[in-house]
């Protein structure tokens, strides 16, 4: 008798178990559901935690809805123009400047493209992006513009099942597993680092398809930021620019470069730098294996049937309501840990 009062809730949890992990964690809804809980941990989380000072050392330079309307010159804007912005950035002497453009092809007038080469080499400290196409081609700068560049590196971010971008991926690999280059957030928080490029994403535990989860902490109002119309038109305080690191990219959402992100609609740039500021301020997130999030569901599911076959109706459910709270406060205490479990199970 009293083998099967015991046997009977641990039969029960273990089927409950094994239904869930084999045919509903793979349900797209059930995936959707468990990523949505991971964004509450993500709002929460920066709420929660002050900016770093990596983040504090951050200034945008942004190409917005103001500085369209100001400058009144049809997109994309000539190289002469951009030069003339990163030759004033670089004369306030920033420790980096990240430009999310990607300098591909020529221009019609070479005189354009001299004039950005020799703002690009007098800076010295200027990274910019590249990106890999959907049929694989990695499109970089143009060659006499990269040879004025510091660096480049890829800007290219997974998505998630819900087009939510949530995840980084600090290289690419070949076919045969060489990496064919880092990611342009990478390279410039090793250049703000000091440190190799390899040597920091080496670090980073990835999951098994080479992905690893942002640490978003802020949006675009969470950064100083300056737009680019003052600085063409010398109506900003550029002092402010020395030693830190600066972001020049597009934010207006005209030029369609804004992606869903666990913080609400944000532009590339911003989620570029949010990548740049998880290399820097370490630890990174990691993963519970599948065999604990296993034991966590199973002794949540077990408390469950017991109270469910013991207590009356009223006092399961407030006793499946208290574990549904704990669970989920287990998993934000664990996610403010970089700890990243299976909340929704």
């Amino acid at each position: 008798m009293l083998k099967s009062r015991y046997l009977q809730p641990l039969a029960i949890a273990i089927a409950v178990c094994v239904i869930y992990t084999a045919w509903l964690a793979p349900l797209k809804l059930i995936q959707i559901a468990n990523l949505k809980t991971i964004d509450a941990f993500f709002y929460l989380s920066s709420k929660f935690n002050p900016m770093p000072k990596a983040g504090r050392d951050v200034l945008l330079v942004t190409i917005d809805d103001e500085s369209l309307r100001e400058i009144n010159t049809q997109w994309p804007w000539p190289r002469s123009m951009i030069a003339d912005i990163i030759r004033k950035i670089s004369a306030s002497r920033p420790a980096v400047i990240c430009v999310d453009f990607v300098f591909a092809g020529k221009s019609v007038n070479p005189e354009e493209d001299a004039v950005l080469i020799d703002s690009l080499k007098k800076a010295g400290n200027v990274y910019a992006a590249a990106f890999f196409g959907n049929d694989g081609k990695y499109v970089i700068p143009e060659e006499a513009l990269a040879l004025g560049l510091k660096d480049f590196g890829f800007v290219n971010k997974p998505r998630d099942i819900d087009n939510t971008i949530r995840r980084m991926r600090p290289y690419f690999l070949s076919q045969s597993g060489d990496i064919i280059d880092y990611s342009l957030s990478l390279k410039v928080a090793g250049s703000i680092m000091n440190s190799p490029p390899g040597n920091i994403g080496i670090a980073v535990p990835l999951s098994k398809d080479g992905t690893a989860y942002i640490k978003f902490f802020g949006s675009l109002d969470k950064f100083d930021s300056i737009p680019a119309w003052k600085i063409l038109k010398g109506a900003a305080d550029l002092s402010m620019l020395k030693n830190k690191l600066v972001f020049f990219g597009v934010t207006s959402e005209s030029f369609h470069d804004t992606y869903h992100t666990p913080l609400g609609i944000m532009p590339g740039m911003v989620i570029d730098l949010n990548e740049t500021l998880t290399y820097i301020n370490k630890p990174f997130f990691r993963y519970a294996s599948h065999e604990v999030n296993s034991m966590i569901l199973f002794i949540f599911v077990l408390i469950a049937v017991f109270g469910g076959l013991r207590l009356s109706i009223l006092s399961g459910i407030a006793l499946t309501a208290c574990e549904i709270l704990i669970l989920l406060s287990l998993g934000l205490f664990l996610f403010l840990k970089e700890i990243i479990i299976d909340p929704f199970g």
